[in-house]
């Protein structure tokens, strides 16, 4: 019987004969179910009645929203697209808007086979015109079908559509087909009609989609297999004399994430910092950009910045400034002296940083708000090579399956006088449609280095299991030991997939395939055929508790006030008499999550996304030299 399973990305590795592991795409957009699950809030599908005041230029890259996943709801009327900076390849500034084949909740569409589906959707807000522009107005935008996961299918197209208030109607502006996989973007570029220029205008995409047969060997349950992801990058509506003009785009941009702090891992066990920072932290912060400005001739002087603060303090702990000259229409991968300056605290049981990178041209540089990235790291209990998020998944098939073993090797930073103890092993499963991986049987085993190598001999097996999405972490399934294993240097975990496909999280940004092995009954080998990435396999050094975070309250009742409280859109806050003009604000919730996090030099604050109950208010001066806490209720 055929099981129609909906993914994220098309098989990169159709089959490696020799040892049966398999590249397969994903049936969820597990990172958009795991961002509902943490706000406990699922958009509205309706449309939003925010308004944007149109002057001279409308501009949307994607680029300032760094940990969020949701289109802003005072620029976009809808929350179907996810916003993301790891599915693009040659982003033409960090972060795009990706239209697939999953919905606001991170569900698939459902569709049969060789049918065409209506999927995603992003909506702008009504338009509002201070004056009706002289020169022609163009809508300009860049698209890329597929980058670095799966191409829409033939048949699938991405539209835009322009709505006329007038008419009170959605008329098709252009038009794109799929089937193409593209590793760079272009642009679109196209007039809009003067009929269409009056309060009430607005835009949208939308995409169809299409499903695609894909075969896993060794089954006899067929798989369909559609992503069909559109990402859409750098929107601008403008009035120009020569449409031309668009396509010289005076401005910088930040173009790639910033890398983990550490060489081999993203994150560490906290009470493991000090010796992973002696041996494998960064000396330097690697820091890619884009000069697109069209003057061939212009030499500009660029500064670049570097921060770095203590999440759990607000403490600013490093600040270097570097000068360069750059040309235009080059890419600059920097790799400036910077370490993270942060400190392991005996009393502490959890650490948080964020890094942030900026680069600055004040003489040209139209879009200021595209040259600043930043990254998040939290040390807590376990060991990890992957960012949290899955693109593809990984597994065995072939009918031996009992034969087959994954190994992902494993070098903590504790040695033989000074072991640690394996407490648990987290996976992350992905979940298919029907739960169908969750018959998948399985068990792990812990194995010493044999020259770099599993041993024969196992330091641990487990018991049976099966996939439990119901006792999952953050998306991790938690399995603890029957005992504590005493672990030191180098050690492995193995999966042994007894019985049918086991698709474990496979993430695409943080290569470390150098790290896992496969057994097929005869030896333990890599296979370098499969595309570059990091099993989402992590060993726990702690009895689980909830990584709370750190933070310190100081009590301002006479110096901080908001209002009003309780509040159910916007807060005000009145800013201290002697403050600085730049602040920075995190929300955290009652269990010390952080979920907002801005800086800014205005007095309000959008709560609207929040669920309703109590949190912690913090607000620190940009320099770290003032920090007030409070608290408020969202209603």
């Amino acid at each position: 019987m055929l099981k129609k399973i909906l993914t994220l990305t098309i098989i990169l590795t159709r089959i490696i004969p020799s040892s049966g592991q398999i590249i397969k795409s994903l049936d969820y957009n597990h990172a958009v179910i795991k961002a509902n699950e943490e706000r406990k809030k699922i958009p509205l599908k309706s449309i939003g009645s925010d308004t944007i005041y149109f002057d001279s230029e409308f501009f949307e890259d994607f680029s300032s929203y760094h940990y969020e996943i949701f289109p802003r709801p005072n620029v976009w009327a809808d929350q179907y697209a996810f916003i993301n900076s790891t599915y693009a390849d040659s982003m033409i500034s960090l972060g795009v808007a990706t239209l697939d084949a999953y919905d606001q909740k991170g569900f698939p569409y459902y569709s049969s086979l060789n049918k065409v589906a209506e999927s995603d959707t992003l909506t702008s807000q009504i338009f509002v015109f201070n004056e009706i522009p002289e020169d022609t107005l163009f809508f300009s935008f860049f698209y890329q079908c597929g980058g670095k996961v799966s191409e829409p299918e033939i048949t699938d197209t991405l539209i835009l559509d322009f709505y006329s208030s007038e008419d009170t109607a959605w008329i098709m502006a252009h038009y794109l087909l799929g089937g193409e996989q593209m590793h760079t973007f272009e642009q679109v570029i196209i007039p809009v009609a003067d009929s269409l220029i009056a309060d009430g205008f607005r835009f949208r995409f939308r995409n169809y989609t299409s499903l695609a047969l894909e075969n896993i060997p060794g089954l006899d349950l067929g798989k369909f297999s559609n992503a069909d992801q559109w990402h859409i990058d750098y929107i601008q509506i403008k009035s120009v004399t020569n449409r031309l003009s668009l396509t010289y785009l005076d401005d910088m941009t930040v173009v790639e994430p910033l890398l983990p702090t550490f060489t081999e891992y993203s994150t560490v066990p906290y009470k493991h910092l000090t010796f992973a920072q002696s041996a494998v932290e960064r000396r330097t912060i690697p820091f890619s950009y884009r000069t697109i400005f069209p003057n061939m001739g212009t030499i500009v002087s660029l500064e670049r910045y570097y921060f770095s603060y203590d999440l759990g303090t607000g403490e600013l702990l490093r600040y270097l400034k570097y000068n360069e000259n750059v040309e235009p229409f080059t890419y600059h991968y920097e790799e400036e002296y910077f370490t993270s300056g942060y400190t392991y605290k005996e009393e502490d049981t959890i650490g948080e940083l964020e890094l942030i990178a900026v680069i600055n041209a004040n003489s040209i540089d139209q879009n200021k708000i595209n040259d600043t990235v930043k990254r998040r790291e939290v040390y807590h209990d376990s060991y990890a090579y992957d960012d949290g998020t899955a693109e593809l998944g990984l597994g065995i098939s072939g009918e031996h399956q009992d034969l087959n073993r994954i190994a992902v090797r494993f070098r903590i930073f504790r040695r033989s006088n000074n072991p640690d103890t394996l407490k648990a092993v987290l996976i992350y499963f992905n979940k298919s449609i029907d739960d169908y991986t969750s018959e998948s049987e399985y068990r792990i085993s812990i194995r010493k280095n044999d020259g770099e190598k599993p041993a024969s001999d196992t330091l641990y097996t487990s018991n049976l299991y099966f996939p439990n999405y119901s006792t999952r972490l953050n998306e991790f399934t938690r399995i603890e030991l029957d005992r504590p294993i005493v672990v030191s240097d180098t050690f492995f975990i193995v999966i042994e997939q007894l019985d049918s496909y086991l698709n474990i999280g496979y993430d695409i940004n943080n290569d470390n395939l150098r790290n896992i092995f496969f057994y097929t009954g005869q030896s333990w080998e890599n296979s370098y055929s499969l595309p570059k990435g990091s099993l989402m396999v992590r060993p726990s050094f702690g009895n689980y508790t909830l990584p709370l975070t750190k933070t310190k309250s100081v009590e301002i009742a006479e110096t901080l006030k908001i209002f009003p409280n309780p509040a159910s859109e916007v807060l005000y806050i009145k800013l201290p008499h002697n403050g600085s003009e730049i602040y920075s604000v995190k929300v955290y919730n009652i269990m010390g999550v952080i979920l907002m996090h801005l800086i800014t030099d205005n007095n309000t604050i959008d709560i609207s996304s929040l669920e309703k109950g109590m949190y912690i208010l913090q607000l620190s001066s940009f320099d770290g030299e003032e920090k007030y806490t409070t608290k408020f209720i969202k209603e």
